[in-house]
């Protein structure tokens, strides 16, 4: 879906504004359309662009609701670059450890699957 994978590029350019923009737009059409898949990728990505902005509010539990739906229904996909983002959102609440945590689990899964291009981005969290 092309409003997910360039919102995922303004994000991984840090592009703030139009990452969650895109995020945004790639919602709608997931529900619409009944994408479930996008649709929890692209609510990650609105979430994080939330809390880069200073305006999320308790985003974390309902990232680690959309992460254990995806680790349910066996999505493998992805999983250690949205690990990297909820760590980035534990680290902006304080809770540092936890997303220390979070991205030791990504290394760990980047190293076993196909998703090893985003270990430099693990690696500058850490």
């Amino acid at each position: 879906m092309t409003l997910f994978h360039s919102g995922r590029i303004y994000r991984l350019r840090r592009e703030l504004h139009f990452a969650r923009e895109y995020a945004e737009a790639c919602m709608a059409l997931s529900v619409e359309q009944g994408f479930l898949q996008f649709l929890a990728w692209s609510t990650l990505e609105r979430n994080w662009a939330l809390s880069e902005q200073g305006q999320g509010v308790n985003l974390i539990p309902q990232m680690d609701r959309i992460f254990a739906g995806l680790q349910t229904g066996g999505v493998k996909g992805m999983i250690p670059s949205y690990l990297a983002l909820l760590a980035k959102v534990y680290g902006k609440e304080n809770r540092t450890e936890e997303g220390l945590a979070l991205l030791v689990e990504a290394l760990v899964l980047a190293g076993q699957t196909a998703e090893g291009w985003c270990k430099p981005e693990l690696y500058r969290l850490k």
